[in-house]
């Protein structure tokens, strides 16, 4: 048996899942797997994004940073895609 392995075993509800991507991803499995205890997700990590992450990880700050996007959880409550009015709006 690994170290992981009996990380894990001991540990239930413990592991950190950390997603590194530029686009939204479907996490919902990982949201429910009662195993998970937090997912960090880091977008545009840039050059020093390991040790960022690792300031995070360990508590040293507190992960505050606002997205320069915005990702919604499900399509549901975004309007049709006909139902934009984009140029009319910047014009």
């Amino acid at each position: 048996m690994s170290r992981w392995q009996m990380w894990r075993r001991h540990t239930p509800g413990r592991t950190i899942v950390i997603v590194q991507t530029n686009y939204p991803e479907i996490i919902q499995e990982i949201k429910d797997n009662k195993n998970v205890a937090a997912i960090l997700v880091q977008p545009y990590a840039g050059q020093y994004g390991g040790y960022a992450l690792g300031q995070v990880v360990y508590g040293d700050v507190a992960p505050t940073g606002k997205l320069s996007a915005t990702w919604y959880n499900t399509n549901d409550v975004l309007p049709g895609i006909s139902e934009y009015s984009i140029a009319e709006e910047t014009a």
